[in-house]
């Protein structure tokens, strides 16, 4: 069955995970991902820890379903092989420094004049222009400035940062989605173009709270309740037990007041008439819950209380406990995939699966490659001969 980018052609030019990330979910999606590395040590992510059966588990999870070659880009020709694979394309997804591919003559106006229907997507710490836009930057980076980590961590007590990775992950997906919307306005038009992904605009957009700002309001972190509803957070039960409870409406309210703490008259309490005046006395309520929590030794007991009434809550999983979820297991949220066919002692390994499912044109993932497995097979894409392919591999074996 193909998939909804079968036909589509990518040049991968990326390494670490925003980038690669995003390449692997239109690989997912039946695009042909062609990776590009260097010689003899490829990717940087391919010697990263934990690694599985000696391979990078990072590497493995972020470059499935994709052809690598290798090129030597001080080679004037690994560059010409790429100007000719770039005609025959119709993406490039790069996530270099801004200027380094133009020193290769392979920065979007150099890819326009050889293939003018091309969609050039740039993923970068910052953008392409700017004050900072050749600054060095990683995930813990765009927390700091986008103000997500001022907001997260106890009141008064130092900022933490984000327990996963989140810029380099939503900046993966806001590429994958406007590759997509490029590739649809070129089937529209016939005009290709280039994308911008800053990570830091990437994790800003994800931060309410900046238009909070920008009505004069002062947003701040309060731990483990939210901002601007209450109660809406999390809640210490017995024997270091917690609960996530979340009432978004006056509804919700009334359910968990009336029916679940038997506590109605809290409805008319003038603390808690408003949503305004709940968030203001937010601890109180915290109390009132936390006491009717501690009457339950085991806390899942008082989540089928709160979910008879319909609020949304949850214990805190682990991660371990997480990957068994069963509801992420029967929505297809975990998936198997092959490993590469060096890896003698382990044939697949689970992973994070493609987030969306399609009705008509399924996601499937496939395995990660061998450095340079397919220079064979990308190279005579091109014209180039067995023998030349091998004399190139030869002459580029101990570059790196």
């Amino acid at each position: 069955m193909s998939g909804v980018l079968s036909g589509i052609r990518v040049l991968d030019f990326t390494a670490h995970t925003a980038g690669p990330v995003a390449t692997a979910a239109m690989a997912d999606c039946g695009a042909e991902v062609i990776k590009v590395e260097p010689p003899v040590k490829g990717d940087d992510t391919r010697w990263l820890s934990p690694r599985l059966d000696g391979q990078a588990l990072t590497y493995l999870a972020n470059n499935r379903g994709k052809k690598s070659i290798t090129v030597d880009f001080k080679d004037p020709e690994g560059i010409r092989i790429l100007k000719e694979l770039i005609k025959i394309s119709d993406v490039i997804v790069e996530n270099f420094r801004p200027g380094i591919m133009k020193r290769f003559g392979l920065d979007y106006q150099s890819v326009k004049e050889l293939n003018p229907k091309m969609i050039y997507c740039s993923v970068s710490a910052y953008g392409q222009y700017g004050p900072d836009a050749t600054r060095p930057g990683f995930d813990i980076v765009m927390q700091a400035r986008s103000g997500a980590m001022a907001l997260t961590g106890e009141e008064n007590k130092t900022p933490m940062k984000i327990g996963i990775v989140v810029g380099d992950m939503v900046a993966s997906k806001d590429a994958f989605g406007a590759i997509a919307a490029a590739l649809y306005h070129r089937a529209v038009t016939g005009e290709g173009q280039q994308i911008d992904i800053s990570m830091l605009e990437s994790m800003t957009s994800m931060n309410l709270y900046i238009d909070h700002v920008m009505m004069g309001l002062h947003p701040s972190r309060k731990g483990r309740h939210h901002i601007s509803l209450a109660p809406y957070g999390i809640f210490e039960g017995r024997n270091g037990q917690n609960a996530v409870i979340a009432t978004f409406t006056d509804k919700h309210f009334a359910e968990l007041c009336s029916e679940v703490l038997k506590k109605p008259e809290l409805l008319t309490d003038g603390r808690f008439t408003t949503p305004e005046l709940r968030i203001e006395n937010y601890l109180v309520l915290v109390g009132y819950i936390e006491a009717w929590l501690r009457e339950y030794d085991d806390v899942n007991d008082a989540l089928k209380e709160l979910e008879k009434r319909g609020l949304a809550c949850s214990r805190i999983l682990t991660p371990e406990e997480a990957v068994e979820d069963p509801q992420l297991n029967a929505h297809g949220g975990i998936v198997e995939i092959e490993t590469m066919p060096s890896m003698k002692n382990v044939k697949t390994f689970k992973t994070r699966a493609h987030w969306a499912k399609y009705s008509a044109t399924p996601a499937h993932s496939g395995r990660p490659p061998e450095l340079g497995e397919h220079n064979q097979e990308v190279f005579s894409m091109i014209g180039m001969s067995r023998e030349e392919i091998d004399a190139l591999e030869k002459k580029w074996s101990t570059t790196g």
